[in-house]
Parts: structure tokens; sequence; C-alpha cells
């Protein structure tokens, strides 16, 4: 009976050990620390963690929308020449994130709000704004399934 008890015990011990080891092991992963590092407001960590996650997955759609989001929270910030600078990364990036993936509705909202709300000497734009927010509607109504 001690012998099972024993086994059992180790068992549990094992399986613990385990899902600890892979919990560090996410949790340490350059998107996890990324996001962690954006919501804590530790923009510049983030951007840390992206742009590692970003060398091992270049094509990610959501990787480049959130080192934009990291770009933009510092753009907002910094001083007046720290702030364009990280300004026109930010459309950089969000620009990239929906070249990889047209679909990346959470991206194109934000490519929409910058180009609305940027001055022209940053890459905003109106119009392309406009055009962009009727294909973000498109891709809403397939959605749900209401093709007006």
């Amino acid at each position: 009976m001690k012998s099972i008890n024993c086994a059992r015990g180790f068992c549990l011990l094992s399986l613990v050990t385990l899902f600890a080891a892979l919990g560090s092991r996410a949790g340490d992963h350059p998107i996890n620390a990324g996001i962690a590092a954006y919501r804590d407001g530790n923009y510049k960590s983030a951007v840390e963690s992206f742009a590692d996650a970003i060398q091992a997955a270049p094509q990610d759609s959501s990787l480049h929308h959130w080192l934009g989001k990291c770009y933009g929270r510092i753009a907002e910030q910094g001083n007046w020449f720290t702030s364009m600078s990280y300004a026109k990364k930010t459309l950089k990036q969000f620009r990239k994130a929906v070249e990889l993936d047209a679909d990346n509705r959470d991206a194109l909202r934000d490519l929409i709000d910058y180009l609305e709300t940027a001055p022209g000497f940053l890459g905003g734009n109106k119009q392309e704004a406009k055009h962009l927010g009727q294909r973000l509607e498109q891709l809403q109504n397939a959605r749900t399934g209401n093709n007006e």
C-alpha cells in the first residue's frame, strides 16, 4: 500500500514539475513577455520582445501589429522629435500587419485610426482611411453574414 502511495506521489510530483516547467517556458516566450510588458506600460521592453519574436516569425501579422501598438504608445509619451520617429514606425508596422493579413481586423482598425488622426507629414491620410474603413466594414459584414 505504501509503495502505491509513493508511486502516486511521485507521478503527481512529476506532473506538477512538468506543468511548472511548461508554464515558465510559455511565460518566457517573447510574445507573452511582450504582451505582459505592454499591459504593464513597459513599452520599450515590449518592443524588444516583439522585435525578437518577429525575428523568428517575420510573416506573423499580429506581431507587427503589436510592435506598432508599442511604437504608438512610445510616440504618445515622448518629446516631439522622439514622437515623430516612433509615429512613423507605428505606421510602418500597422501597414506591414495589414499587408501580411488583409483580414486582421484589429490591425486594420488601428491603421485606420492612425490615418484619420495623424497629420499628413506623419502619413495621415483621411482618404485612405475612408477606403480602408469600407474594407473593414465588408470584413465585418462577411463575418456576421450581413451582406447588404
